[in-house]
């Protein structure tokens, strides 16, 4: 009977869920999937994949222009937050980059019409 205090504190010590993980790194793209938050391991920062807009040239049209999406997310820097809109491409008032108390986050990529809204993917990176 001993034995299962030990062995139920390593099961619920060991059950962290793998998104409250802080595995982004400065400098190294990553991948951030909508309705997720991912957090610097070496930094006091956060990112959230709030929404997209989607205004990309479908797959199946033939378009004049390839359009742009954007995502808007949250930052959360020493704990205040800050929300930004990064685009596929420079366009109007935004930007694929957005430029935050020393730091620069860029949007390399946003997954291309997937078949749902939960399975876009950005990628992502943080430089100083």
């Amino acid at each position: 009977m001993n034995y299962l205090i030990p062995v139920i504190l390593l099961f619920i010590i060991g059950c962290k869920k793998k998104e409250d993980l802080c595995t982004v790194e400065l400098n190294k793209s990553f991948q951030l999937a909508y309705g997720k938050t991912m957090c610097m391991s070496s930094e006091p920062l956060k990112i959230s994949f709030d929404d997209v807009e989607e205004n990309r040239c479908p797959p199946d049209a033939i378009c004049v222009w390839q359009g742009v999406a954007n995502i808007k997310a949250t930052v959360t820097i020493n704990g205040t937050n800050y929300s930004v809109v990064l685009q596929t491409m420079k366009h109007g008032a935004y930007d694929k980059v957005v430029y935050l108390q020393g730091y620069t986050i860029q949007m390399n990529d946003l997954t291309y019409y997937p078949a749902s809204k939960k399975e876009y993917k950005a990628e992502l990176i943080i430089t100083k």
